[in-house]
């Protein structure tokens, strides 16, 4: 039985799990993310978590994926900027998990393992080019080309929540710019949309007699589900929002299929369905006649799954 450990670094919880080679989890963790407590306890977080899943796991395993957020130097094993953790600058993150554990350690971007996960256990087994794209903290994309992940020159391609969606400004993104698509459709994005809807209209809503800090993309979904007409309308302009990136990939890209995972796709066609509408209605034939907005099928684990198939041998082509 060949084993792996993936790990999945995001901004708001860690996760791990020991993956076999039919993409089965073993065994699974999850921790809150310390992400304002600096990369040193960050890092010693996952180490700990591979202690304990190693621990736990069956037998012996081949290696450590790790998925981590932000722009990095893959070969060096360096971390170089994440928007979202605070101090997070050039961070070496290989280094420690080799000293301590002794086993071959693998990083990539926490979404672009998301992509792997999908393309060998999930919704992407059935294309063969594809975009992986997670909403959750922040929103990023992994690109599949024929089976194989798209990197990019400078290990960046895919950053699908950087692209500019407000030419007037809108809110700033946390890489600095204004108007991405991470500052309009991203968890914290949607909170901020719902509080400032709460504050600035008048429509009766459930989510009133909630206290702010329970405002989220999870209750507003709920809330939309149960037939509040404030919700349901906020859901619509997030996902027509949402809608302009998918237009604006599919005219560059033409893929067969936009796959959707992270917490905020939990939503499901509240997101989904005027995201298709707004893409289609931005899209020239035949392009607007073949998309394909489909729900991640590994879900919000997706990430965990593919960490762990970077480590060399657990995947056999």
């Amino acid at each position: 039985m060949r084993l792996a450990i993936g790990i999945d670094l995001g901004g708001t919880s860690i996760a791990g799990a020991v993956v076999d080679s039919a993409g089965r989890k073993l065994a699974i963790l999850r921790r809150p993310t310390p992400a304002s407590e600096g990369p040193t306890v960050v890092l010693a977080a996952m180490q700990e978590m591979v202690a304990e899943l190693l621990a736990r796991s069956p037998g012996p395993v081949l290696g450590i994926g790790l998925g981590i957020t932000g722009t990095m130097d893959r070969e060096a094993g360096i971390s170089i900027i994440s928007p979202n953790f605070e101090g997070w600058r050039n961070v070496d993150v290989l280094t420690p998990f080799r000293q301590r554990f002794g086993l071959p350690v693998v990083m990539d971007n926490d979404v672009r393992v998301g992509a792997l996960g999908e393309l060998h256990f999930g919704a992407g087994r059935r294309y063969r080019s594809f975009l992986f794209t997670a909403i959750g903290t922040g929103i990023g994309g992994g690109i599949v080309f024929d089976r194989q992940l798209y990197r990019g020159p400078y290990g960046t391609a895919g950053e699908f929540g950087h692209i500019p969606i407000r030419a007037d400004g809108g809110p700033r993104c946390g890489c600095g710019a204004t108007g991405c698509l991470e500052a309009l459709c991203s968890g914290p994005a949607i909170r901020r949309r719902a509080l400032e809807a709460l504050a600035d209209r008048s429509e009766p809503s459930v989510l009133r007699s909630l206290p702010a800090e329970e405002v989220s993309a999870r209750t507003l979904a709920e809330a939309a589900r149960a037939g509040d007409r404030l919700a349901q309308q906020l859901w619509e302009e997030i996902g027509a929002d949402f809608g302009l990136g998918v237009a604006a990939y599919y005219n560059l890209l033409g893929p067969e299929a936009v796959i959707v995972g992270g917490g905020v796709s939990l939503a499901g066609d509240l997101l989904l369905e005027p995201a298709r509408r707004a893409a289609r209605e931005r899209l020239m034939s035949p392009i607007r006649d073949h998309v394909e907005l489909v729900p991640a099928e590994l879900g919000d684990e997706a990430a965990v799954v593919g960490a762990a198939t970077l480590v060399e041998g657990l995947v056999v082509a």
